[in-house]
């Protein structure tokens, strides 16, 4: 058996197709006519434009408009003479052929993509990667292997999927994805789980260890994958299958429910979302409200700032197709590595721990009184909430308060019309902001928990090391102290506390967070029905006596069996 990253849950079954590409050697050699050289390269940039058109469509027959989105984004990284055209030109007219040129330009594009924080925005800059491979195989006549014509089922064993590649499989004979690399917000993990394929990434060893025709059985939810099963195995596996059926069944039940436990206790189960069209994506899995719209995506890969209208018609579209469930938007939270059009950011050693989030907003007035100003005026078309990031002393909370009170005095000042009463809340990201929610809970509207900072913070681990990652839990009792005590301020001083990190969306920490009193959970849609089906399973009372137990846990160990017991109960 090997082990990844369950990120679509299913059961997959039949033979490998082990998706290999030719690896690609770019040249670097003299070139004798550079306008010759210039107009091969905007003739292969033209070719993938024209496949991507056609990609865009077939994702928005397979699966939808929101994911048909992913190729949108392709084009705008095509179409972007500034970032693209005009350095290739530019190296090109040096002496640099098509082919290192248009190396060059994309890694840039890829390293600035990369360097963001946010892990969803991160991964985006996959689609500059793929989008670089297609170009450059356009250039060096290297085409990929065409899986758009399977002639029978196969699970497809890939180093990684593009979006492109993904988009154009036929899916009706793909039965699983496997990939060795990637994460949960990979385009992989996306595209997959819209298509409702079982897919696993971040699989090591996979393609070592399988070879096409080996028989597969894979657990897309699990994260398991086992190579010539034995009969027994196999039947093991297909049981899984009926039953992963069998709930896909029963939580469509859940649909149109209130969020509520079996003795009545009610919540709030809303979706997280990365931009204005993510908003439907909640709406159709049902959810109550967004919890966490990060505005980012406004101001990535671009070298302006965006203005106040593109925001305010960005902002509205969110509120509009919400249809009066509350919004959250927290305001920019670029960090100290991702560099913002216009705004200078000092090179640092540390920038997870630098000039990032509410600390550039301060340090930036108009930037930041722009992006309140659009986010007021949207408020007259929705239910509006507003929330500041990386919040960690209680004179950055009244800073950011004062430049939203300074934004509703000009557009009153304007005419314009805006609704007074958009609460404002924070972020409880920062151990010390945890430990002190008392003092923060007198002058926000709310609190939202992100844990995945909160996390890393308070363990002192950062994610992406191998070495430590298995050390980042949010079952630490020391985390689980923090949060226990953020909901308790919050609750002391009348105001609600959400949840919006990584730890909202796992299920089997539900009964925790339901003993500690959160009241709303933000997560990825696709995972809202069966959050409400563990609260509605759960008794209250029994999660708020169980919690008593929690803090006298040690270990993470004694932290899940404890829950485990009210979960098993």
């Amino acid at each position: 058996m090997l082990k990844g990253i369950g990120v679509s849950k299913g059961i997959g079954k039949a033979p490998a197709l082990c998706y290999i590409l030719e690896e690609i050697t770019v040249p670097h050699v003299a070139i004798g006519d550079a306008e010759a050289e210039k107009k091969r390269f905007d003739a292969a940039v033209a070719e993938v434009c024209a496949d991507v058109h056609v990609m865009h469509d077939e994702a928005l027959e397979k699966v939808g408009p929101e994911e048909a989105e992913i190729f949108n984004a392709h084009l705008m990284i095509l179409e972007d003479e500034d970032s693209l055209a005009e350095p290739v030109h530019d190296m090109i007219d040096e002496g640099m052929n098509a082919e290192a040129a248009a190396e060059t330009v994309f890694d840039m594009i890829i390293d600035m993509m990369g360097s963001v924080e946010d892990e969803y925005l991160r991964q985006r800059a996959a689609d500059a990667a793929d989008l670089k491979d297609q170009v450059l195989r356009v250039l060096l006549g290297k085409r990929k292997i065409d899986i758009s014509r399977l002639k029978e089922p196969i699970v497809l064993v890939a180093k990684d999927l593009a979006p492109s590649d993904t988009i154009k499989m036929d899916i009706k004979n793909i039965a699983g994805i496997i990939c060795q690399e990637g994460g949960k917000t990979s385009h992989t993990a996306i595209l997959a789980k819209a298509m409702g394929l079982p897919a696993i990434v971040g699989c090591k060893g996979i393609l070592a260890a399988v070879k096409n025709g080996d028989a597969i059985v894979m657990d897309g939810g699990a994260g398991e994958v086992l190579c010539n099963p034995t009969a027994e195995e196999a039947r093991e596996y297909e049981e899984r299958a009926a039953a992963h059926r069998a709930e896909a069944e029963e939580l469509k039940k859940f649909r149109g429910k209130p969020s509520v436990s079996a003795d009545g206790h009610v919540v709030a189960i809303c979706a997280n979302i990365a931009k204005p069209e993510e908003c439907a994506v909640g709406v159709e899995n049902d959810c109550e409200g967004v919890g966490l719209f990060r505005s980012e995506f406004l101001y990535m890969d671009r070298d302006t700032l965006p203005s106040e209208q593109e925001q305010f018609e960005a902002y509205k579209k969110a509120l509009e197709i919400g249809a009066g469930r509350p919004i959250t938007i927290r305001t920019l939270d670029a960090g100290g590595d991702k560099a913002l059009p216009g705004v200078t950011v000092p090179a640092e050693e540390n920038p997870f721990l630098g000039f990032r989030a509410v600390r550039i907003c301060l340090a930036n007035r108009d930037l930041f009184k722009t992006q309140l100003r659009a986010l007021y005026r949207a408020s007259m078309y929705g239910n509006l909430l507003v929330m500041f990031p990386m919040i960690s002393s209680v004179e950055e909370l009244r800073a950011a308060k004062a430049v939203a009170a300074e934004a509703r005095a000009e557009l009153k000042a304007e005419g314009v019309p805006f609704r007074e009463d958009v609460p404002l809340g924070m972020m409880v990201e920062i151990p010390s902001t945890a430990m002190a929610a008392d003092l923060y809970a007198k002058e926000a509207d709310f609190f939202s928990i992100g844990t995945n900072d909160l996390t890393q913070y308070t363990v002192a681990v950062d994610r992406g090391n191998q070495l430590v990652a298995h050390l980042y839990t949010h079952y630490n009792p020391g985390v689980i102290r923090l949060i226990a005590n953020t909901i308790r301020a919050a609750h002391d001083n009348g105001i609600r506390c959400c949840m919006c990190g990584e730890a909202a969306g796992d299920v089997d920490f539900i009964p925790a967070l339901l003993g500690m009193g959160l009241d709303q959970f933000s997560i990825s849609a696709p995972g809202i029905l069966r959050a409400r089906r563990m609260i509605s399973r759960l008794s209250y009372e029994k999660c708020k006596a169980m919690v008593e137990e929690l803090m006298k846990a040690a270990t993470v160990e004694e932290v899940k069996k404890t829950i485990a017991e009210v979960i098993n109960k």
